[in-house]
């Protein structure tokens, strides 16, 4: 809550929280004290499946998040964890600003976390390895899924009779630009109301009857809340958003540089402007300045 002065008499300004922010994702999901909610998250995305519920999940990766590790990723926002029977391993990450890798690092981020699981002991099978479940939240539609799918599952199989072959790993996409024109959203679906949750333009009265309906997502309210009302985390919070925003400003500044490089090279080769306004969609003006 921030405090402004005008005319004589105090006003409040009320800050709100972005939920779809690492940090903030990190802090009402992926924290000790939070495991009823990456529970009822987790249950969420795999009940829209048919999964089996997972049951006391348990974090592994509880790193303190401080200024100096709250700029870059280096893994440290992602959240990882496991059943508590050993039978799943959970990686669940969010990525805000387009890119064109996403499914290779989900892919990638599978194989070390199978190459990490401790060797099987003498006379287990290979059977009690985990099964390693990647769950990526997307602010941005993937150009490689469905275009109407908003929840993609990728599992591997077999290539001409589609029957389950490797039942070792699952990949879950989450698009939420695509939920957000998601027509038939339902209140009693656990996954939607995980999304409806989580979307920025959730309104006040629309997230209350979330909180009171789903046990799990009150639970991760209460920590978002305390994020609100502690200074400290506050402002981890906006150095988190300030680096988001840095992130994006360089990519666009960095695709500018390409597209006039590009442009610039079609110029020397003697292209009309016409054409390279076309393909750059750089007008007349800013090709005849380069």
């Amino acid at each position: 809550m921030k405090t402004c002065k005008g005319r004589g008499k105090m006003r409040t300004k009320t800050i709100k929280l972005k939920l779809l922010n690492d940090f903030v994702i990190k802090k009402i999901i992926g924290t000790k004290g939070q495991e009823k909610a990456l529970e009822g998250f987790i249950n969420a995305v795999l009940a829209d499946n048919g999964k089996e519920p997972i049951k006391d999940p348990v974090i592994l990766n509880d790193v303190a998040l401080t200024k100096e590790n709250i700029n870059g990723k280096l893994g440290i926002l992602d959240i990882l964890a496991k059943s508590m029977d050993d039978k799943y391993l959970i990686n669940i990450e969010i990525q805000l600003q387009e890119t064109d890798d996403m499914i290779n690092r989900s892919g990638f981020y599978h194989s070390k976390l199978r190459s990490g699981v401790e060797a099987l002991k003498a006379g287990e099978s290979y059977r009690q390895l985990p099964k390693v479940v990647a769950i990526n939240l997307l602010d941005y539609e993937d150009k490689r899924l469905h275009p109407e799918e908003y929840h993609t599952r990728i599992i591997n199989v077999d290539a001409k009779h589609h029957e389950l072959v490797f039942d070792f790993s699952e990949h879950h996409f989450l698009e939420l630009p695509k939920f957000r024109r998601f027509k038939d959203k339902d209140m009693d679906n656990p996954l939607h109301r995980w999304l409806m949750y989580l979307d920025p333009n959730c309104s006040e009265a629309r997230k209350e009857e979330l909180v009171n309906m789903d046990p799990s997502i009150r639970v991760a309210e209460q920590a978002a809340q305390k994020i609100m009302a502690t200074p400290e985390e506050l402002e981890l919070y906006r150095l988190r958003e300030k680096y988001e925003r840095d992130q994006a400003s360089s990519a666009i500044y960095l695709e500018e540089k390409a597209i006039k490089k590009v442009a610039r090279s079609f110029k020397e080769d003697g292209i009309s402007y016409e054409i390279i306004a076309k393909n750059t969609g750089l007008s007349i003006e800013e090709i005849e300045k380069l």
